[in-house]
């Protein structure tokens, strides 16, 4: 209604009204079964038609010839049975409507239903006619024969929710004696079940049903019919439980098959044939996995699995060292099968004679690099500390293999055999013996070795520290040795066939016991800032080869050392929680704890050229005077063995002063026993730790930087912003020092803060949180200065940590000052900031001088600060040098004598002020980078130890950052080198990390030798390694593991188009929550590039102070384009992780995100361990506005023909580089934004240049 009032003076006003009526028209889709059971009378059932809705039909509504709407048929978000199928259409006025109803592979009667509409209409029903059919036989192997049966098709359902409901059709069929049916149904999805089952031969009614009911997949059981027209097929396919027989095995001549062993010849190939058939038919059998466990090959034996398809399986056997322990010296063989369906086959047992040559001992010695025994890694807290506490002992062990050569690492098995009387070891015998032995393929990897016994006493109490300079990992300690090692060579197993006997001869020389090692006690950040560089330092500086080579084995260790350490954390299982600060005092526990697993340590060790030639070690480049740089390999950790062993027992202390707040998981390193620490957040100050908030976070800013031509007598005036942008809310206010950056005021500047002039020291600045706090800084300069231009003061912010301004620097501004001069101005045209000089550059950086007055100036000097250092001429050019011309001087500076690193350019520009003085004036600096080094290898390639199992990671690390755009899989061959096969994977690639996932499962290659070639790898700046790297590692045969609790991965919502404000989903679960956290282990790759094509968030992110009931993700919890970590919260089953796909205007392939579950220490890997998740391209290839253009061919920028759109780059455009292109000489190219692709190069000749953004 409307009010309005009416008389002589107002005038007439239009007044409307709208009519919101709503209609509906309801109905539902329907599919009619024929002879379909309706009931059951006992076990007979009933048929007839049966009707039942059908989901997800597409319901379009037109008026007058046009459509206004669509719907679908279905469940409501409250699902009941009366809902499927169910449609509802709203209408806003009467009228008349036609109504359509469509889905794949149905026909509707009717097509389509015409409506009058004056109120809700009911019942307008579609119903669909449509049927197809099945046909197929009941059988067994071969194609037999073997009866009748009833077999019964239901439909599978799903409902609102996506989980299973009741079938509504469901149909009988008869096969025929041959086992022949064929059976016509509504489209939909089927299931079969065998209900009852008329033998005619050998095969049991039970023993059919159940193996099609109960042992077949239910993927073979089951027939989608909806989306085709054609006949399908559905056959039920019987098979007799397997019977094994193994061919090849040969007897030793002249003795007939009395003996009861078959002969080998060490190091000689022999082929064995394992023959599976379905019963004693002869049938083979379809699939299956033969077991072989031998130790044929080596003393601790091994174990292969592998696929036979086709009823046999061939496989190789090289036999290592004999037995040579009488009487019988057998070795053995034992051969199992299990079909498909989980049905074992009676196994094989076999005795066989090795004859050959087993190595023995001698009296060599030589010394391993420093290895270590015990870590002890260091908590959170400023004060807090892991310790082992003196008189105490301990013992783990110590394992040897070598390899013969460096092309394809074989290991062998290697036990040491001296008296080890080592630093604080305790005079414990461990005779390490030699043998220098094993198996001599590439399959046949021992990682079983014997092992020594080291026992370690400390008389003095050893502890990580517990001040504020050693917080978190990089205070880690380490404690180790060098082991001194004895070595020796041999006994012979013969098998004589005119006594049809076996005997051996032996000689065997025992070692004396060596001398102690060299202890040491290093931490983290020692072995990482110090000794690793150092190391480096040393081996550049060297001219002795033998002292060159320790070096880099040395470092070569600790880098294995850091990984390791950083592995074990990462697999650590869960012990406690503990949460602590806020003034509370020491929180102290001890711990003994054994272990069980390894930690392996590559390294070159010297030995004798005798025992290397008698051994067949590679010599060929790789000796030294009177011996040979053989590779070893060293396990360090818990016994394989022995279950008497003196547990590790150490403890901890837990405080932090200062009112900060931690809680931290402890866990137990799997390695040595030792807690490990896992951060999952808090608050903390003095200094901030990793993982935490910080209570301390600040900004500082100013609105300008920069102030020109400041008259004589005056100041640049500048205003520094001090924001405190703290999240911890507890902290109302928090003091921070303001100080002048010591070295950054060479030339004297005056200054002035807040009005009064600065003569050092720091100022002190109390902040509220979330405030912002303005200073005032002045520069001026003094009369008495021949300086003009005061480039670069900077000042810094520092926390109230030390005393006076003296605590860790938080934040720094560089601020710059030109005042007018009698000297002309200069600038520094080019480079520009963040200028990159690579190998492309040969030594030479283009430098452009312009902005001067040759009248006014003496000579321009081209100046460079490394960083971290002072600044030094490069070159100078006087004014007769200079080109008197508004385009400037176009130099070049040599860098061939600098070092790669960081540095600050600018120009020094000089002229007479009168009486002799000589005025000074700064350009504006640039900084860059000089780097003409390619990437090298850096630390442990992975899997760990060089063996996989299901959860390794794979993939190797880099010294620097890499061109991660450029790495994909095609540059990279991974090849089983037991069959020659080709492994299909994908890459990922983030900062200096490279994952490989498999895009199977390398459980197929169980026994293989695995070779990984990468090629092409380069850093940030273009500098390409001309060296592939390779690396190998095995895939042991699988043991028996009981999974309990698996976790698993699902991807939800994928793909998405790259434009999509969709997110996809990543969920992490498992059947049943746990009291604790579990730190979830997962790599990346895929396609798609981290922070370019896609980002990822929580659902759950962290909130700091949260309850642990909000399951709220720790800070220390990370994704890259690598790996990644995600936590599923204490009492929860699952957590999900968002992916985002980040929009741009590249026409690309769709892009993959490979995410795959690694090992941790406090959870099994399930069936579901990997998922893919596909960003859809979205962008045209020539959209026409902004074009996102890319290269097509090698060849120069400014050629039309290079680029994919016809039309050379313009500054609106994006660039994408996955050729090689140059920029001519003097040309300037003009873009928006630019990427690199695979393969892309860009390099600009003398005076080019590529201007971003403008």
């Amino acid at each position: 209604s409307q009010t309005f009032t009416l008389n002589e003076t107002n005038t007439p006003k239009t007044f409307d009204f709208t009519d919101n009526t709503t209609f509906g028209m309801l109905g539902q889709t329907r599919q009619t079964c024929t002879n379909c059971i309706t009931g059951f009378s006992g076990q007979t059932p009933w048929t007839g038609n049966v009707t039942c809705p059908v989901d997800g039909v597409i319901i379009k509504t037109y008026k007058n010839g046009t459509q206004i709407n669509a719907t679908q048929s279905g469940y409501s978000t409250t699902p009941a049975p009366a809902d499927y199928g169910r449609f509802a259409v709203a209408v806003n006025s009467p009228g008349s409507y036609s109504l359509t109803a469509a889905l794949a592979g149905l026909s509707f009667v009717p097509s389509s239903q015409t409506v009058s509409v004056v109120s809700d209409v009911y019942n307008i029903n579609f119903d669909a006619p449509t049927s197809q059919t099945i046909i197929g036989r009941i059988s067994a192997g071969c194609n037999e024969a073997i009866g009748s049966a009833v077999l019964e098709f239901n439909d599978i359902l799903k409902d609102g929710s996506n989980n299973p409901r009741p079938s509504c059709f469901r149909k009988q069929v008869t096969t025929n004696a041959g086992g022949f049916y064929t059976i016509v149904l509504p489209p939909r999805k089927y299931k079969v079940t065998v209900i009852s089952f008329t033998p005619n031969g050998t095969v049991a009614s039970t023993d059919f049903i159940n193996f099609i009911n109960i042992q077949t997949p239910a993927d073979s059981l089951i027939r989608d019919i909806t989306s085709t027209t054609a006949v399908t097929t559905l056959n039920l396919t019987y098979q007799r439980p397997p019977v094994l027989t193994i061919l090849g095995l040969v007897s030793p001549p002249g003795c007939g098959t009395a003996a009861g062993y078959s002969l080998m010849q060490q190091a000689n190939p022999t082929t064995l044939t394992v023959v599976a058939t379905q019963g004693a038919t002869g049938c083979p059998v379809v699939s299956g996995t033969v077991l072989v466990s031998t130790n044929i090959q080596n003393d601790t034996g091994e174990t292969a699995t592998a696929t036979v398809v086709g009823g046999s399986k061939s496989f190789t056997i090289t036999p290592g060292s004999p037995n040579v322990v009488a009487p019988s010296y057998y070795r053995t063989l034992n051969v199992q099968f299990s079909d498909v369906f989980g049905r074992s086959a009676a196994a094989i047992n076999r005795n066989v004679v090795v004859t050959g040559v087993q190595a023995g001992t001698a009296t060599f010695q030589t010394v391993s690099p420093q290895i270590p025994l015990l870590v002890l890694h260091d908590p959170p807290g400023d004060a807090s500390s892991s310790f082992w506490s003196s008189n105490t002992t301990f013992e783990n062990t110590a394992r040897f293999s070598y390899s013969l050569g460096s092309s394809v690492k074989t290991w062998f098995e290697a036990k040491v055999g001296v008296k080890l009387l080592m630093g604080l070891f305790v005079l414990t015998e461990t005779s390490v013996f030699g043998t220098i032995g094993g198996g001599l393929t590439a399959s046949s990897r021992n990682v079983n070795a014997r092992e020594t016994v080291l026992t370690t006493t400390t008389s003095n109490g050893i502890s990580t520290g517990n001040t504020a300079n050693a917080v978190g990992g990089e205070g880690d300690v380490f404690y180790g040795t060098a082991l001194n090692m004895f070595y020796a060579v041999s006994t012979v197993i013969a098998f004589d066939p005119t006594s049809c006997s076996v005997g051996s001869s032996q000689q065997l020389i025992v070692s004396n016991s060596g001398r102690p090692g060299t202890d040491f006690f290093y931490t983290a950040d020692f072995i990482k800032n110090t000794s690793i560089p150092n190391l480096q330092f040393l081996s550049t500086i060297t001219t002795d080869p033998t002292a060159k080579r320790g070096y880099l084995n040395q470092m070569k260790v600790w880098q294995q050392v850091l990984d390791n350490n950083e592995a074990n954390k990462k697999v650590a299982q869960f012990v406690r929680n503990k949460s602590f600060g806020g003034f509370l005092g020491d929180i102290t526990e001890s711990v003994t704890k054994s272990v069980q697993k390894s930690n392996t340590i590559e390294y070159g060790i010297d030995i004798n050229t005798e025992v290397a030639v008698a051994l067949g070690f590679e010599i060929a480049g790789n000796g030294f005077q009177g011996g040979v740089t053989a590779n070893f390999k060293a396990e360090i950790g818990g016994s394989e063995t022995n279950t008497s062993m003196t547990a590790v027992t150490t403890g901890y202390t837990l405080r932090d002063t200062g009112g900060d707040l931690l809680s931290v998981d402890i866990k137990t390193d799997p390695i040595y026993g030792t807690p490990v620490f896992d951060l999952l957040g808090g608050s903390t100050s003095c200094p901030n730790e990793p993982g935490t908030l910080a209570r301390d976070a600040f900004q500082l800013t100013a609105p300008v930087t920069v102030v020109r031509n400041v008259a004589p007598g005056n100041q640049a005036q500048f205003t520094l912003n001090i924001g405190n942008i703290s999240q911890v809310n507890t902290d109302a206010s928090r003091t921070v020092w303001l100080s002048l950056v010591p070295g950054s005021n060479p030339d004297g500047a005056l200054i002035e803060i807040n009005g009064g002039p600065y003569t050092g020291g720091a100022l002190p600045y109390p902040v509220n949180r979330l405030q912002n706090v303005p200073v005032t800084v002045r520069i001026g300069k003094s009369n008495a200065s021949d300086v003009y231009a005061y480039e670069g003061v900077q000042f810094q912010l520092t926390d109230n940590c030390g005393s006076n301004g003296s605590g860790n620097v938080l934040k720094t501004i560089a601020l710059s000052a030109f005042f007018q001069s009698p000297c002309s101005s200069v600038s520094l045209v080019t480079p520009e900031p963040n200028w990159v000089s690579t190998t492309a550059d040969n030594n030479s950086l283009p430098v452009l001088i312009g902005g001067y007055t040759l009248a006014n100036l003496t000579n321009v000097t081209l100046q460079y600060q490394p960083q971290g250092g002072s600044w030094t001429d490069g070159y100078t050019l006087t004014a007769a040098q200079l080109n008197n011309s508004a385009n400037g001087t176009q130099t070049n500076w040599n860098t061939s004598g600098l070092a790669d690193g960081n540095y600050n350019l600018r120009l020094r520009l000089t002229c007479p002020i009168g009486g002799g003085a000589v005025g000074t004036v700064y350009s504006s600096r640039a900084n860059g980078i000089i780097d003409r080094t390619a990437p090298s290898r850096f630390g442990n390639t992975q899997p760990a130890n060089s063996s996989y199992v299901t959860g390794s990671s794979i993939g190797i690390s880099y010294s620097e950052a890499l061109a991660c755009s450029r790495i994909s899989s095609s540059n990279i061959i991974v090849k089983s080198l037991t069959t020659g096969q080709v492994i299909p994977v994908s890459v990922g690639c983030y900062q200096n990390q490279i994952s490989v996932i498999p895009a199977g499962n390398l459980g197929d290659y169980a026994g293989s030798l695995v070779s990984l070639t990468l090629t092409g790898v380069a850093d940030v700046y273009g500098n390409t390694k001309a060296t592939p790297d390779s690396w190998q590692f095995v895939i042991p045969s699988p043991s028996m593991v009981i999974v309990v609790n698996p976790l698993s991965i699902a991807v939800v919502n994928s793909p998405i188009l790259e434009n999509s404000a969709n997110t996809m989903a990543v969920v992490f679960q498992r059947p049943q929550s746990v009291p604790n956290n579990t730190l979830v282990n997962f790599s990346v790759a895929g396609t798609a590039q981290y922070g370019i094509d896609y980002r990822t968030a929580y659902s759950n992110p962290y909130v700091y102070g949260a309850s642990s009931s909000t399951a709220s993700q720790p800070l220390s919890a990370t994704v890259n384009g690598s790996a990644g970590t995600i936590v599923i919260p204490a009492n929860a089953t699952s957590v999900t992780l968002l992916i985002n796909a980040i929009n741009d205007a590249l026409f690309e392939p769709d892009e993959t995100i490979i995410i795959s579950l690694l090992a941790g220490g406090d959870y099994q890997i399930g069936s579901a361990s990997s998922v893919t998740a596909v960003i859809l391209n979205d962008d045209p290839l020539c959209p026409g506005i902004g074009n996102a253009i890319t290269t097509v061919k090698n060849g120069s920028w400014d050629d039309p023909t290079v680029w994919s759109c016809g039309a050379v780059p313009t500054s609106t455009d994006i660039v994408q580089l996955n050729h090689v292109v140059t920029v001519a000489p003097n040309y300037i190219a003009q873009i928006k934004t630019m990427r690199y692709g695979v393969g892309g190069n860009l390099t600009c000749q003398t005076g080019a240049r590529l201007r971003l953004g403008f």
